[in-house]
């Protein structure tokens, strides 16, 4: 069956309080699910049955919205220190949406926006714009836990050819794998021409092949498949590269789902319906294009208003600090392996250290 994905664009990057923002007013549409498998938690929109779920905040702050086959409604009240809503009711619809996937991933939705998962019993938000202006709403029952929306369905169709960045991949046996855990680091990309031939960089070699569109069964299959035989060394390049060729080239059909954001993003995800699935985006993925073996520490994490960088043998030269959609929020030449972050919104970020011999990146939650 063909899969679709979202994909994470962020998490608050600024904030203000609900009295002090009417923008947070009006309606709202999912654009993913947040989680912490490393900087994004991928979901099958395909699982909520096709639909865009939608959240309607009013200015006496009751709410209502659809997901998937069920209707919701509720009501907060604002709460005091960071912004958060105080939950006063909900009560939502309990049809069956057919498959217990669809019938989980609305259960997580109505979690979040009720504030069920949250062990405070609140709600937190963020609102914030990316470097484009687009706005986003993020709910919250945790740091970097909750629901990200924006003004605008998120949908619309792609195409498959082009160069795509891989961020990350399920396995055939069901593990969740992101790039950014891999060590040494690689930057794996998949060339599709329009004539559906392809090339793919593993993590030491290159595969290549044509994907053939299967006109029966549906999806497509390769043709004329052949890789290089370079020897990796590295433990986990070497179980990548065998989970990425199963991906491409095991049996069992291969499906493409392409789309474009509202924020000028596009991405690609390929089902194999026997070895797994991976999720691709048109641009580099944070913090893998620099291969190198420089390794550092962060203290504490979570942190408040600093975070001490501990790396041994190691001149950092400068040191930055980014949103989780990528935007630079800090920049400077280290003098220090103390960092100030008191001036940082709650959320999720990534810290990168830069030295003569590369660049290293970490993530790092700001409470």
């Amino acid at each position: 069956m063909k899969k679709l994905f979202l994909f994470i664009l962020g998490v608050g990057c600024t904030f203000q309080s609900f009295s002090q923002d009417p923008n947070l007013y009006g309606t709202w549409y999912m654009f993913a699910q947040v989680g912490d498998l490393g900087p994004f938690w991928y979901i099958n929109h395909e699982d909520f049955g096709g639909n865009n779920p939608y959240f309607i905040l009013n200015t006496d702050l009751s709410y209502e919205g659809a997901v998937n086959c069920n209707s919701y409604s509720g009501q907060y009240e604002e709460g005091s220190g960071n912004p958060n809503f105080i939950p006063v009711s909900f009560t939502r619809t309990n049809f069956d949406c057919g498959t217990p996937t669809q019938n989980n991933n609305e259960d997580f939705f109505f979690g979040v926006v009720s504030g069920e998962y949250s062990d405070e019993g609140i709600v937190r938000y963020w609102l914030y714009t990316d470097p484009n202006d687009n706005e986003f709403l993020e709910l919250d029952f945790a740091p970097g836990f909750g629901l990200v929306f924006q003004r605008e369905p998120f949908l619309s169709e792609g195409t498959v050819p082009g160069t795509w960045y891989l961020r990350n991949y399920y396995n055939d046996m069901e593990e969740s794998l992101n790039i950014l855990e891999i060590d040494p680091p690689i930057d794996p990309t998949l060339v599709i021409m329009p004539n559906y031939e392809f090339t793919a960089q593993a993590a030491c070699n290159t595969f290549s092949g044509t994907f053939i569109e299967d006109t029966t069964n549906g999806g497509y299959y390769i043709d004329n498949f052949s890789k290089t035989n370079n020897d990796c060394s590295h433990a986990d390049h070497i179980t990548f590269e065998e989970d990425y060729e199963k991906v491409l080239a095991e049996s069992g059909n291969l499906f493409f789902t392409a789309y474009d954001t509202t924020t000028e993003r596009a991405f690609l995800n390929t089902t194999n319906t026997a070895a797994g699935y991976m999720n691709f985006q048109n641009s580099p993925v944070l913090g893998v294009k620099d291969h190198n073996e420089i390794t550092f520490s962060l203290y504490p994490n979570p942190a408040g208003d600093e975070i001490i960088i501990a790396a041994t043998g190691i001149l950092i030269e400068s040191i930055s600090i980014y949103s989780m959609i990528g935007q630079k929020m800090v920049d400077f030449k280290a003098e220090s392996n103390r960092v100030d972050i008191s001036s940082l919104s709650p959320g999720v970020y990534f810290i990168e250290i830069a030295a003569s011999s590369g660049k290293a990146i970490q993530k790092f939650i700001k409470e």
